[in-house]
């Protein structure tokens, strides 16, 4: 009789390798993006005072909500208004052109748009 081969081991299989070669690079991608983005906002926050930023929004748009989300997590002051609850701030996204929400007006000066680096940029970052 012959002799019973011995089992292959699981971490030996290619695809497995490949596997967790996969596996640690997404980990290292998702690292590097999450102290990119911490960089940052160190940035934007070590230039920008209040009244620096007033993001004109509106309640319905997700790139408002996302903005939002990502300047308070971050600690950066800002102000906002919204198009569809004040008059005023609709008059004032009349006046820019109504490029869109959010529009960020970065001492006084319009931005379609979100991106801290712009936005770092123009406060001289």
């Amino acid at each position: 009789m012959s002799q019973p081969t011995s089992p292959r081991r699981w971490y030996r299989h290619p695809l497995m390798s490949l596997l967790a070669v996969c596996a640690v690079a997404g980990l290292a991608a998702t690292g590097v993006r999450a102290w990119v983005q911490q960089q940052r906002a160190d940035d934007l926050r070590a230039v920008t005072h209040a009244g620096d930023i007033r993001m004109i929004s509106q309640t319905t748009c997700i790139y408002c909500t996302q903005a939002r989300e990502w300047l308070t997590r971050h600690e950066i002051p800002f102000e906002e208004c919204y198009i569809d609850r004040d008059s005023e701030c609709l008059a004032e996204y009349n006046r820019q052109g109504r490029n869109g929400t959010p529009m960020m007006m970065v001492r006084g000066q319009m931005q379609r748009g979100f991106d801290a680096r712009r936005i770092t940029a123009q406060l001289g970052g």
